[in-house]
């Protein structure tokens, strides 16, 4: 394979990157969802929900996809592939105490891991084959409100050439790994409970982000921080 299209493809980790910087399970479009072994409870009233109790080893599991494109279409990179089918497993891993703004905060860890691939044959900057994008995502979830105090996400993306008419296994390129550490402070509040029909809302949060990984065809990013300030707070 052109070194000129293994960079072109190192460009568009970035553009995966970009994606995992912000990336929920509400970004995965599920299909199909089995919940297996779940022990998920809630206190429900008419109209509203609260805060959901989970416990070690809930599990969550779903077929869907990821919708890339756009995130690829803005890193340069000339490809079709649009979405990538595959796979989300979701899983309460632990439960513990950890201090966060100073207070011994009840915290859940959350581990998911999804595998995700192109339907088929793709082209890349000329260049036909199968992508495949395997991302590991670590969060750190206040147990009080669900919200989000850290998230690292780890994507390792590869490229198997089209050989005659199979995409070839053999001849794999391993085009880089990223790890993306985003931590919110305060907690990012996904959702405000006790949730309401109809209810919006909105924070002030400080986020921090760290990149670290490997590429011999791009450099990894260098860490950020932003703040987001919703109209009317």
């Amino acid at each position: 394979m052109r070194a000129a299209c293994l960079s072109a493809m190192a460009v568009a980790i970035l553009a995966f990157a970009q994606f995992s910087h912000s990336f929920s399970p509400d970004d995965f479009h599920i299909r199909d969802s089995s919940p297996h072994d779940s022990h998920v409870q809630a206190m429900t009233t008419t109209g509203t929900a609260d805060v959901p109790i989970w416990r070690v080893n809930d599990n969550w599991m779903y077929d869907g996809f990821l919708d890339v494109g756009d995130f690829v279409a803005d890193s340069g990179v000339s490809t079709n592939v649009e979405t990538l089918d595959g796979s989300l497993d979701r899983t309460v891993e632990d439960i513990y105490l950890m201090e966060i703004d100073g207070k011994e905060t009840l915290v859940y860890e959350v581990e998911s891991v999804g595998e995700y691939e192109s339907d088929g044959v793709i082209q890349i900057d000329g260049t036909s084959g199968c992508l495949y994008v395997d991302m590991q995502t670590i969060e750190i979830i206040r147990v009080s409100d669900l919200a989000t105090y850290s998230q690292e996400v780890t994507v390792d993306v590869y490229f198997d050439p089209l050989f005659f008419w199979d995409c070839a296994a053999w001849l794999r390129q391993d085009i880089g790994e990223l790890v993306v550490e985003n931590t919110y402070e305060p907690p990012l509040e996904n959702y405000d409970f006790p949730i309401s029909v109809g209810e919006s809302w909105g924070m002030n949060y400080e986020q921090a982000t760290d990149y670290s990984g490997s590429s011999n065809y791009v450099d990894i990013p260098e860490d950020s921080s932003d703040s987001n300030s919703p109209v009317g707070l």
